[in-house]
């Protein structure tokens, strides 16, 4: 009732209150009310105060715990999403950072094209772009429009049905990134530095986190087995 305290264990990395207060917060994104679900219940965060009262401890005041009217068992779960091949370079010519998103707009018409060749459709396959030096952390929501990178990295990830179409996909795309045109363009012998060879790197398969429910049941074993051995 008088609150809880979270304290540094032995060897461990001093208790701060802005990490106590943003781990408490951490599943509550997107609900209107700052509350996590938990086994059994939730916790309601919205009053929560964090108070720093050392080095090693931090104390939690005002979080409210609502006890569900039934049994739950939390549940998270992933579903496969295909096969990944990963390509990285680098690219410091000035014109193509300068212009590199239409570039990458003009690179994908060019892999549609020669996918559609190979008898590959767009439902096969997902390319994805990161650009780091330019919003590869934050993507969209990236406040900084404009950064003044020099040179970028640039990270291509193919997912593709099986093992076969991502490795494919992943190749034609790092041709066409590696030798299209674009406005401008001085770098005849190739659009960027490569620090791999080979340069396609299969990475397996890939899945993707998709189940996060609080299930009720009436007995907190039904959708669980258990199988004894005597050994």
């Amino acid at each position: 009732r008088g609150g809880w305290g979270a304290r540094r264990p032995p060897g461990g990395t001093p208790a701060a209150g802005y990490g106590v207060s943003s781990f408490t917060l951490r599943d509550a994104a997107g609900n209107a009310v700052p509350a996590r679900l938990i086994v059994n219940g939730t916790l309601d965060t919205t009053n929560a105060a964090f108070e720093q009262l050392n080095e090693t401890t931090v104390k939690v005041t005002g979080s409210r715990f609502e006890a569900a009217n039934r049994y739950t068992v939390k549940l998270e779960g992933v579903r496969e999403l295909g096969y990944r091949t990963v390509f990285m370079a680098a690219t410091r010519d000035p014109i193509l950072v300068e212009t590199i998103d239409d570039f990458i707009e003009a690179c994908r018409g060019r892999v549609q094209g020669e996918a559609d060749a190979l008898g590959i459709t767009p439902d096969q396959y997902t390319i994805n772009v990161h650009l780091y030096g330019k919003n590869a952390a934050m993507g969209e929501i990236e406040p900084v429009r404009r950064p003044a990178s020099h040179e970028l990295g640039i990270l291509l990830d193919v997912i593709g049905d099986d093992e076969d179409i991502s490795r494919a996909v992943c190749s034609k795309a790092r041709y066409s990134l590696l030798h299209t045109d674009f406005p401008g363009r001085m770098c005849i012998s190739g659009n960027l530095a490569i620090p791999f060879s080979p340069s396609d790197i299969p990475v397996g398969q890939v899945y993707d986190f998709n189940v996060w429910h609080v299930m009720e049941c009436d007995d907190p074993l039904e959708p669980v087995r258990i199988e004894m051995m005597a050994l």
